[in-house]
């Protein structure tokens, strides 16, 4: 009997452990995450909050396509490249992500709002009909701007949101995405970088009162 009570309390303990291992923030653990998938999520997300990140509450993202041909499929490539760890749903007004044509003064442009506390509150997608000067035409565009719309907050020198070249959503660009939704919004990261940085001025606020406003824009090809 006493050997059966043993065994009970060691598979118990093994399952407690296996779940807690398991468990996390929505879109992948972080015990993989090294301090340069840090350093690159603070370069592309975090930098605009004084090291906090900056996300959608949700891993679901509504996004309303407007009169823009392709929105999904573009999107979805962001689904497909992180393995699901954002995820999108299609609707007709009402969205957390509205796309539209006008004129953007290049090929896209997307403004974010975000609170102090990290969370994107809305983000318009505005894409220039013209995409004749474009890389890659009005998927690789929408594509793109669906990249800021989630969160990449800059540019890189490569892939898919290289300013103004077409190219792949590469695997550090997935990676950053997938880091970002496995933490909570505003999650301060500045300790985990192991390295100084120049630290933008500290807009971070918890109780989320503030709204800030960037405006990221897609340039013609060069």
């Amino acid at each position: 009997m006493k050997r059966n009570r043993v065994w009970v309390l060691c598979l118990a303990l093994a399952v407690f452990l296996a779940s807690a291992c398991d468990s996390g923030g929505g879109g992948g653990g972080t015990s993989g995450a090294t301090a340069a998938d840090y350093q690159y999520l603070y370069a592309m997300n975090a930098f605009e909050l004084g090291g906090h990140t900056i996300r959608w509450p949700s891993n679901v993202i509504s996004v309303s396509p407007g009169d823009v041909p392709g929105v999904a499929e573009s999107f979805n490539r962001w689904s497909t490249a992180t393995g699901g760890a954002v995820s999108f749903v299609y609707t007709g007004g009402g969205a957390n992500v509205s796309v539209h044509y006008g004129s953007s003064g290049g090929c896209g442009v997307t403004h974010v709002a975000f609170t102090g506390a990290g969370v994107i509150s809305s983000v318009a997608v505005t894409i220039e009909p013209n995409q004749a000067y474009c890389d890659g035409g009005l998927s690789a565009t929408v594509s793109h701007e669906a990249g800021h719309a989630i969160g990449f907050l800059g540019h890189d020198t490569t892939g898919m949101m290289h300013p103004f070249r077409a190219g792949p959503i590469t695997s550090q660009q997935a990676n950053m995405i997938r880091l970002l939704y496995s933490l909570p919004p505003g999650t301060d990261i500045t300790g985990r970088m192991r390295t100084k940085v120049a630290y933008r001025a500290n807009k971070y606020n918890a109780s989320g009162g503030r709204i800030y406003h960037l405006v990221i824009r897609r340039a013609c090809r060069r």
